[in-house]
């Protein structure tokens, strides 16, 4: 008997006796010397995946079945490198149903779990493509305060850039998962840098847009610090660009709303020049003016101030022909109407929208006759609806400005609760 010595090779084919063969020891070697080779090159790819030590490093699988690869001891020593080849990547990594393609544990200290560094012509240092529906193409989830994904800028450059999809994709999105939490949060450099910039797209695109949250919330809000703005904008090169836009919501929404706090104004604007100088507008507006909230009290005392009880509330002025016709030369929230029987006729004012009791104020002059006789115009049958203005004489007759009557122009306005 003797050994036979195995060969790291994998035999083929193997050769065995047939019918009629010599059977001595000789004719039986090569056979054996085959299953030799085989069973000694298994055994060397087994070992190559299996735990050993190498030069290079630690290489096996772990309780898992997972592949092992560590470093050798020293300092800087790389564990894994892959090369690519033309458009092939270097390391590719699929995923299991749930299970990340490739993940990396950071190290103990300040080591990232995966660091990437972009080539020489730009090209980025790590890069994700999301799933073919609505996939993300990279997620970071942070742990405690830390954040999902910190990007730090070059000299000049931004810390993380984000460009949409071809339709209305977002560049960035954040989503903030507690209460109050946000979905992003930039700070900005030790000087002037800015927390959060945003550049639109070369057709007029929208630098930075926000959307509130599902009931109510906020789509941008800003805080300043010490006497800093809490949003601020700057309009373009154009003469009229706008520094500040708010459009409202889908169904009666609010623009713009500025709201005070103490003392101080929901909103401040100031024109160019100052002092007498001051000439130019600190307000445009393209329709009209709408107070709302409660009127103040006869008695609050203002200084320069508008407010929903100083405003006119309505007046007109309106032509009596002595003929039984007139006409309206023009009014505001009301119409005029000729009222009375022939031969004591006299106007009325209907008011568009009424007043919110009887105690308006009404200013109104009237014709005045010339000679001994006096005229003087009052106004009676005051309802919240309606008023008359009605002219009378010095012996307190009602004077006709209806048909046989007299002629005269009448001008009111009107002051009160509204």
């Amino acid at each position: 008997m003797r050994n036979i010595t195995a060969v790291d090779t994998f035999t083929d084919p193997v050769t065995v006796l047939e019918d009629g063969d010599p059977v001595v020891a000789a004719s039986s070697e090569p056979t054996a010397q085959a299953l030799t080779n085989r069973t000694e090159h298994l055994k060397n790819l087994v070992d190559a995946i299996g735990e050993r030590d190498t030069a290079d490093g630690f290489v096996g699988l772990d309780a898992n079945r997972h592949a092992v690869i560590a470093a050798a001891g020293g300092s800087n020593v790389t564990a894994l490198t892959g090369t690519g080849d033309g458009t092939g990547a270097g390391l590719e990594g699929t995923g299991g149903a749930t299970a990340p393609g490739v993940k990396g544990t950071g190290g103990a200290s300040s080591g990232a779990g995966v660091d990437g560094t972009g080539g020489a012509a730009g090209t980025s240092g790590v890069k994700g493509t999301g799933g073919a529906t609505s996939g993300k193409g990279v997620e970071g989830i942070g742990t405690g305060s830390g954040a999902g994904v910190a990007g730090t800028g070059g000299t000049t450059g931004a810390g993380v850039t984000g460009s949409g999809g071809g339709s209305g994709g977002a560049g960035v999105a954040g989503t903030g998962v507690a209460a109050a939490a946000a979905g992003v949060t930039g700070q900005g450099g030790p000087s002037a840098g800015v927390g959060v910039s945003g550049t639109g797209g070369a057709s007029s695109g929208t630098g930075v847009l926000g959307t509130g949250g599902g009931t109510n919330g906020d789509g941008v809000q800003g805080q300043g610090t010490g006497s800093g703005d809490g949003v601020q904008g700057t309009g373009g090169a154009t003469s009229g660009a706008i520094g500040v836009r708010g459009i409202g919501g889908s169904s009666n929404g609010i623009g713009v709303r500025g709201d005070g706090t103490g003392t101080g104004v929901g909103g401040y604007f100031d024109g160019a020049g100052t002092g007498t100088g001051a000439s130019d507008d600190a307000v445009e507006l393209a329709q009209n003016i709408k107070f709302s909230g409660s009127n103040p009290a006869a008695s609050t005392g203002f200084s320069n101030r508008l407010t929903k009880l100083n405003l006119p509330k309505a007046w007109g002025k309106a032509t009596a022909n002595g003929s039984g016709g007139f006409s309206s030369e023009d009014a505001f929230n009301g119409t005029w109407s000729i009222q009375g029987t022939p031969g004591s006729q006299y106007l009325r004012f209907t008011f568009a929208t009424a007043m919110a009791d009887t105690n308006y104020s009404v200013v109104c002059s009237g014709p005045i006759a010339g000679g001994a006789s006096t005229w003087y115009t009052v106004t009676g049958n005051r309802t919240t609806g309606q008023f008359d203005v009605q002219v009378y004489d010095n012996s307190g007759n009602l004077v006709n400005f209806g048909s046989g009557g007299n002629s005269g122009t009448f001008n009111v306005i009107v002051f009160g609760r509204q």
